[in-house]
């Protein structure tokens, strides 16, 4: 029996990045993460210790993508140092083989906090490319 679009894996090359109300055609999108800080407690009278949940953080969103005319991602960090509404919501959205959106990684309250700019080499063939790196304070997985 053969694998359905459902069952199969998502591919790492298939996904879209939304900032906003744009959308962003990028190379590599890292540091969707979050963990739980670990606690312990020790009881008197127990020879173990209770561990117990503590606080939640989160990574720091890295996004790469390649250099065009635009200078819509080094926008983001100079509206993190004059505009006071400067947090965004961003959505990192996965795609099936067909190109079906599937999985949604939703992370809230994003700025800005560092910007790349292309090392340029007049001896290389390479694709010039920028990376943004973004904090933000939660992240919210969901199907579509």
């Amino acid at each position: 029996m053969g694998r359905t679009v459902a069952n199969d894996p998502t591919q790492r090359f298939r996904f879209a990045v939304e900032i906003g109300t744009a959308e962003f055609g990028c190379q590599t999108v890292g540091g969707l993460e979050k963990e739980l800080e670990v606690t312990e407690y020790r009881e008197g009278g127990y020879k173990t210790t209770h561990k117990l949940p503590g606080i939640a953080t989160t990574g720091t969103l890295s996004i790469q993508k390649g250099a065009f005319a635009n200078i819509q991602m080094y926008t983001m960090i100079k509206e993190a140092l004059e505009n006071q509404a400067f947090r965004k919501d961003i959505a990192i959205i996965e795609k099936n083989r067909l190109g079906t959106a599937i999985r949604q990684f939703k992370v809230s309250e994003a700025w800005a906090s560092k910007f790349t700019a292309p090392e340029y080499d007049a001896s290389s063939s390479e694709v010039a490319t920028e990376t943004i790196e973004i904090q933000y304070e939660d992240i919210v997985a969901s199907v579509l």
